[in-house]
């Protein structure tokens, strides 16, 4: 009886919750024809090496989503014929394309409008630094997960890397937050319920995306540096080794400031990646919620 009770409290709880969600359905064809504008407005954007740049990146990627979808079905498909795991391997990166597709066509979509909103930002590029940072971090987090010893082999070069991903990021976040004021959509006039939630959501939409482009990144520095120097990190709660997992836990715990303090970096490297990640989160949390209230205050009037 006892269960049933639990049950029933739970299956209404969602219905409640549903009832008081608003209805916002975005019609999928709707939602598709925005994106592939966005994707249009990148390549229109850039111009002569920049275009080639923005091409040489789609089709990367392409190539590595077909790569580890030809993997994944020998894999599976270990004793079976060509023909099979070849048509398992079209369904497969036909099931990652669309996902890439909208993963990344839904921040560049934001990224889009919110040029369009600050217009000191447009001459920026964000949609086009948001492309290389992405790529960076996606090519990075693909040979990490599948050629481990590679990017062992190339790892100073992979810390470059991160650290022009690092400092695009911080550089994006900053001019997001720091110039919402001067949107050219805050202004008050006939429309001003509407011209005050549109500018306010989409700033916040692209610097919570940029938040978490920043710890992704801080990540795989923290990997990183742990593949390269033997016991950079120790867990001192248990005798097992440090895990990836460990270290995406010790790197969000530490971002957020919270710490408890049972993974120690030991090396003079990870010190210094936990000094940047200390410092990268205080900046990112001040700086993020001083300019949500300031543009709140500044179209609330």
């Amino acid at each position: 009886m006892s269960k049933i009770v639990i049950y029933a409290t739970t299956i209404l709880g969602l219905l409640l919750y549903s009832n008081s969600v608003e209805n916002k359905r975005v019609p999928m064809n709707q939602m598709f024809h925005s994106v592939t504008e966005a994707y249009q407005g990148l390549l229109q954007s850039t111009t002569g090496i920049g275009k080639i740049l923005v091409k040489i990146a789609i089709g990367t990627t392409i190539a590595l989503l077909a790569v580890f979808s030809y993997q994944r079905s020998q894999l599976l498909l270990n004793n079976s014929s060509q023909e099979r795991i070849f048509l398992l391997m079209v369904f497969i990166l036909t099931i990652l394309l669309i996902a890439f597709y909208f993963v990344f066509g839904l921040p560049l979509l934001i990224f889009s409008k919110i040029e369009r909103l600050i217009k000191t930002i447009h001459k920026r590029k964000l949609c086009f630094s948001f492309l290389v940072t992405s790529y960076i971090l996606f090519v990075y987090s693909y040979f990490l997960w599948c050629e481990k010893a590679v990017m062992e082999s190339c790892g100073k070069v992979v810390l470059i890397g991160l650290l022009v991903s690092y400092i695009l990021n911080m550089n994006m976040l900053i001019h997001i937050s720091m110039e919402p004021v001067s949107c050219c959509l805050c202004r008050f006039g006939q429309k001003k319920k509407v011209e005050q939630k549109y500018p306010l959501k989409v700033v916040l939409a692209g610097a919570l995306i940029l938040m978490m482009l920043i710890v992704l990144n801080l990540f795989l520095g923290v990997v990183m540096i742990s593949n390269l120097f033997e016991n950079a990190y120790i867990n001192v709660a248990a005798s097992t080794p440090v895990t990836s997992l460990d270290l995406l836990y010790y790197t969000v715990i530490s971002f957020t400031t919270i710490g408890y303090g049972e993974i120690v970096p030991q090396r003079l490297e990870s010190k210094v990646m936990a000094i940047l990640i200390a410092y990268t989160s205080v900046m990112c949390l001040v700086i993020f919620v001083s300019a949500i209230l300031a543009l709140k205050d500044k179209l609330s009037g």
